[in-house]
């Protein structure tokens, strides 16, 4: 099965950078070690459900970021069960939103696979929610 490795870059600088640290924190996901996307299991279950942001408008997010100080988690627990098929099929384009809010945080891919990675591109490109 094709695989790659995935590092999460979160920039220090970022105004959400503790509270992005500690939702992946608390979902399993040690932003100091990379983690392996499969074709089965495009990212960690447990960030699935820590990152549902593409069910989201753009001034959605805003507001939250604005009002909320950046917390997000509970616009996106609001919306988490009807847009389930679409977080699976969006989770990478969904932690690249999340992680690049503001532009300071990115993804690293380590040794990638051309052909998963364009199998996860138009997989992306089938539904765009959030940014584009």
């Amino acid at each position: 099965m094709s695989s790659y490795s995935v590092s999460l870059n979160l920039n220090n600088k970022d105004p959400l950078y503790q509270q992005k640290k500690t939702i992946l924190e608390n979902n399993g996901i040690d932003v100091s070690k990379p983690f392996v996307v499969t074709e089965s299991a495009p990212l960690p279950t447990g960030l699935l459900s820590a990152l549902r942001v593409q069910s989201l408008t753009k001034s959605e997010l805003n507001g939250a970021i604005g009002v909320q100080g950046g917390r997000i988690e509970a616009i996106r627990a609001d919306r988490q069960n009807a847009f389930g098929a679409e977080n699976q099929r969006n989770a990478l384009s969904s932690l690249r939103n999340a992680l690049n809010n503001n532009g300071s945080s990115s993804i690293t891919i380590n040794q990638p696979n051309p052909a998963l990675i364009q199998k996860t591109n138009n997989e992306i490109n089938k539904k765009r929610f959030l940014f584009f």
